[in-house]
């Protein structure tokens, strides 16, 4: 028997299993979709993570402790930063600067770093996993005036940034 709508003939008398071949053939081709994508993502996130430590490094300021002390008659303020490296590899923490919380402007600081207020200068400064370090910064040149909002930033070695914003005492 044989059919014609507008113009084309259909034969009714063959049974056709192109349904079947098709839903396979669709299920075949999302897998293979599915696994070449899997592939290049991962392929694409592992290369990321391995090439660049920053994406590891995740630091914090928990306090700040600003003081003056006196070393052979001239004031000098210590600004000490607690660091903390929450993340999975080690942090190298490389300066610390005071920022003047209205203007933006940087009031002093440098990579010239201790890790307390008495000790000898160690930059960059090693934090390791899960632990907290303090960062000292020593100045000896202008100060803001008392109750200058400030911001206290410090930086690693990988360009990773954390700030803490307080007040000048």
């Amino acid at each position: 028997m044989k059919y014609t709508i507008k113009g084309y003939s259909i034969r009714k008398d063959k049974k056709a299993i192109s349904d079947i071949v098709a839903v396979v053939m669709l299920i075949l081709i999302a897998i293979a979709a599915a696994v070449l994508i899997y592939l290049w993502l991962s392929g694409l996130v592992g290369s990321v993570h391995s090439s660049n430590p920053a994406l590891t490094e995740r630091i914090s300021i928990d306090a700040v402790v600003i003081n003056s002390t006196s070393i052979k008659n001239t004031p000098v303020w210590n600004v000490t930063a607690y660091v903390l490296n929450s993340g999975s590899s080690n942090v190298y923490i490389n300066a610390l600067y005071v920022i003047n919380g209205s203007n933006g402007a940087i009031i002093f600081g440098g990579s010239k770093l201790y890790t307390s207020d008495n000790g000898t200068s160690q930059s960059p400064i090693t934090i390791l996993p899960n632990t907290i370090k303090p960062v000292v910064y020593m100045n000896t040149s202008k100060v803001p005036s008392a109750g200058t909002p400030i911001i206290v930033e410090v930086t690693t070695t990988n360009g990773v940034q954390t700030t803490y914003q307080t007040t000048w005492p």
